[in-house]
């Protein structure tokens, strides 16, 4: 869903929603999540800091504020795009192999966590005559 005025028509044309442009983009955010949705807020944030964007950026599940030098910092967003919506396209395209490599992470802090549990069952030293007591190595 995209939200805001004429100046985003190139974005418009890609969004498979849009908000009128009267409603404030906190309003639109929240009804997003009152109907289930995640919503990731992307927005740029005026200098002075005091329109609706200032607070609907945080209203979102991640909010991710574009920053220059032309914008107010955004002290509640989630993550900072200093190099526009091209840094925003990144992190978004990055979320899959950071899923992949969470789960990677899972399966190694298990399995992990059943040697310990073995070695401590165990009495927590190698088996007597094991030559070197590496792991894989033959007695």
């Amino acid at each position: 869903m995209v939200c805001g005025g004429a100046d985003l028509k190139d974005l418009t044309r890609l969004a498979d929603e849009v908000a009128p442009a009267g409603l404030p983009f906190g309003d639109v955010v929240r009804a997003l999540q009152n109907d289930g949705h995640i919503v990731v807020s992307v927005a740029r944030v005026s200098a002075h800091g005091a329109d609706d964007v200032a607070d609907g950026l945080p209203a979102g599940d991640v909010a991710i504020a574009l920053t220059d030098t032309r914008t107010a910092i955004a002290w509640g967003a989630d993550a900072l795009a200093p190099g526009g919506p091209g840094d925003v396209w990144r992190l978004l395209t990055a979320i899959p192999a950071a899923r992949r490599v969470g789960r990677r992470s899972q399966t190694l802090a298990r399995a992990g966590a059943a040697l310990s549990g073995l070695m401590v069952a165990r009495g927590g030293t190698p088996a007597a005559g094991s030559g070197s007591g590496s792991p894989g190595t033959a007695p």
